[in-house]
């Protein structure tokens, strides 16, 4: 029985023996398994860890690289592998160098153009850009371009290890011209007679609006802006009440208008939707005219201090004879891109002090747009067979007496005239000639280029524009006079720079505004950019720019054109004038008609013609029968001024190829 009992217990101990045996193998099974997914673990952090670095930098670098290329002849669906090239070279071994975990390399980063219409978005085609609607901004359009960026990283002594990480980019371009207002600054309305906005309403900063005692204020379109969100209040309410948050959208006036006309604060009414306030007005995200923050788009450091005023200055420092830009000190690339200047295919500089030619044309270097080559006129009188410098400059005339007085100003301007008439056929027979002329008056200039700019440019005889559209710029004021690409055609000219004018739009006899063309007349894409824009009408003469306002009396007048120009701020003692009074006025206007198709863009502070609004002996206001240029959203003016965005979408782990 002993023995029969211990033979038992051998045989159970045996048993539990191997049963052990077997736990202890699977146990170290599983552990040897977890060790290695752990490890895998680590090494697919780790990978996609230097990967999203990877990608991450690549964004900053393309970020920079498209910004620099605006307005340029570069594609933005280039061909992949240069464009990849521009981008990353180098930034491959700076990473593996720097930031790579010991044991991971990043091999592959590539940035291709893509087509999101695409279903699997992975291929390429000869449709990159979309058209759409922009993120986040009602109503406005976008053009989007995509890339999708790749990173691969592989792990050193294990050829079957490699990790691959892709993210869109995505760069949306919106035309500013596609707003019937767009500001940079505070955005103020408060029209005395009724007045309807048709169009869209943007600012990057406060907006305050209110009907005037006059009339209403009706917004056709959506309304956007940028400030933070502020007291809302009736009209009724004592006007502290629109104060306690300065901020935002207030539907009141600024402090400096109730200061000026607290009398009739009683009178200001809401302004009218039509839709309703809550589908119209929202508060959005800025867009930002460079593409960017302002302190990083615009280099203070090479003596240009002007913020996005520098858009329609000329790069400095000068030589004292020709427009080119000092080698040494240049402008960053990305902002380089936005100065009208640098795309401007024709550039008129005059010098009113010069003994010998006081005006000189000159075109942009080949190899570097910031440089210009001057086209020397060939000296004999005008003829079909001179070239293009003679036919401009028998189109300039050069003002040193002080032709027009501005009582806004306060003083007697040098305003060099442009005859548009002359222009405009000198243009037409110019093989290059891209849409965009630069024009300054830069007698007073300093050695480097720079001027307080007190003068002026006046384009006259501006019914008729070229083929190709104008964009007309300058550093200084522009004074437009008479009709403006309409199709109005002129007599010969009346005493103190005074028109006579032979055909002109039916619009100019204060009744259908829609027809603001002359018969058989096609506008053209057309912008005026400035300092300051004044308008002139067709009744205006310099001989009565100095009398009282009862002697400047203005007749109907249109104009086709966006504007973009600047504004003198409102302070607590001075109010800007509104948006109402962006163009601005100078003369007895009767209740006739300033009819305006186009787009007003102020994109910064005026620096030169600083007159403030509300003084005496100015002007009386038009009727302002305003309206956006639907042309604009297929055609906008030469140049294409637009608010530039880059986005980056969230990273996709394309494939992870090795085992566990």
């Amino acid at each position: 029985m002993l023995r029969a009992a211990r033979g038992s217990t051998l045989v159970v101990a045996v048993f539990v023996i191997a049963i052990l045996a077997t736990f202890i193998g699977l146990a170290m099974d599983y552990t040897s398994t977890t060790g290695i997914s752990t490890r895998r673990a680590r090494d697919l952090t780790a990978a996609q860890a230097l990967a999203n670095g990877a990608l991450e930098a690549a964004y900053k670098r393309w970020q920079a690289y498209m910004g620099s290329k605006q307005f340029s002849n570069f594609s933005l669906y280039a061909t992949s592998a240069a464009f990849t090239t521009n981008i990353t070279t180098g930034l491959s071994g700076t990473l593996n160098t720097a930031f790579a975990p010991a044991g991971y390399t990043l091999t592959a980063l590539s940035i291709d153009p893509v087509d999101r219409a695409d279903a699997a978005h992975a291929t390429q085609s000869a449709s990159y850009a979309s058209v759409g609607p922009m993120a986040n901004v009602p109503g406005w359009i976008a053009t989007t371009y995509t890339y999708r960026a790749r990173a691969t990283v592989a792990k050193s002594g294990d050829p079957n290890f490699s990790v691959t990480v892709s993210r869109y980019f995505q760069q949306a371009d919106a035309s500013l011209f596609q707003a019937m207002l767009f500001f940079q600054n505070d955005l103020e309305l408060h029209p005395g007679p009724n007045m309807t906005l048709y169009g869209l309403v943007h600012t990057n900063s406060n907006l305050y609006a209110v009907a005037g005692s006059g009339g209403g204020l009706t917004f056709s379109s959506n309304v956007s802006y940028h400030g933070n969100t502020g007291t809302l209040a009736p009209a009724s309410s004592h006007p502290t009440n629109f104060y306690e948050n300065p901020n935002g959208y207030v539907e009141g006036v600024t402090q400096a208008l109730f200061n000026q006309e607290s009398g009739n604060w009683g009178s200001y009414k809401n302004p009218v939707y039509s839709t309703s306030m809550n589908a119209q007005l929202s508060n959005v995200q800025s867009l930002d005219p460079l593409g960017m923050s302002e302190t990083a788009a615009v280099d203070n450091t090479n003596g240009n201090a002007s913020g996005t005023h520098e858009i329609i200055e000329r790069p400095v420092p000068i030589s004292s004879t020709n427009p080119n830009a000092n080698a040494a000190v240049t402008d960053p690339d990305a902002f380089a891109a936005h100065r009208i200047y640098n795309s401007a295919g024709l550039r008129i500089i005059i010098n009113r002090n010069s003994p010998t030619q006081k005006v000189r044309v000159y075109t942009p270097s080949p190899t570097n747009p910031e440089n210009s080559v001057e086209v020397v006129p060939t000296g004999s009188s005008v003829a079909a067979s001179q070239n293009i410098a003679d036919k401009i400059l028998a189109a300039v005339t050069v003002d040193s007496s002080g032709s027009i007085y501005d009582f806004r100003e306060g003083r007697a301007i040098n305003a060099s005239t442009v005859d548009v008439s002359k222009l405009t056929p000198a243009l037409n027979g110019y093989a290059d000639y891209n849409g965009v002329v630069y024009i300054t008056d830069a007698t007073n200039a300093d050695a480097s280029g720079n001027t307080g700019n007190s003068d002026a440019i006046r384009l006259k005889k501006g019914g008729v524009l070229p083929d190709a559209g104008l964009t007309l710029a300058s550093d200084g004021a522009v004074y437009v006079q008479g009709d403006y690409n309409t199709g109005t055609t002129y007599g010969a000219d009346g005493s103190g720079n005074s028109v006579t004018i032979a055909t002109q739009p039916v619009s100019n006899n204060n009744s259908d505004p829609t027809q603001y063309t002359v018969s058989g007349y096609t506008q053209k894409p057309a912008a005026v950019m400035g300092d300051a824009v004044m308008i002139l009408s067709n009744a205006w003469s310099d001989t009565n720019s100095s009398a009282s306002i009862g002697s400047r009396n203005a007749t109907p007048t249109t104009m086709n054109s966006a504007i973009v120009s600047g504004q003198v701020l409102t302070t607590n003692s001075a109010a800007s004038g509104g948006a109402h009074n962006f163009p601005r006025f100078l003369e007895n206007w009767g209740g006739d008609n300033f009819t305006y198709h186009g787009s007003m863009c102020e994109l910064y502070a005026s620096t030169h013609f600083t007159g403030t609004y509300g003084k005496a002996n100015v002007y009386s206001p038009p009727n302002r029968r305003w309206f956006f240029d639907d042309n604009f959203l297929s055609t906008p003016p030469p140049g294409n001024l637009r608010s530039t965005s880059y986005t980056r979408g969230r990273w996709v782990r394309e494939s992870k190829d090795f085992s566990l």
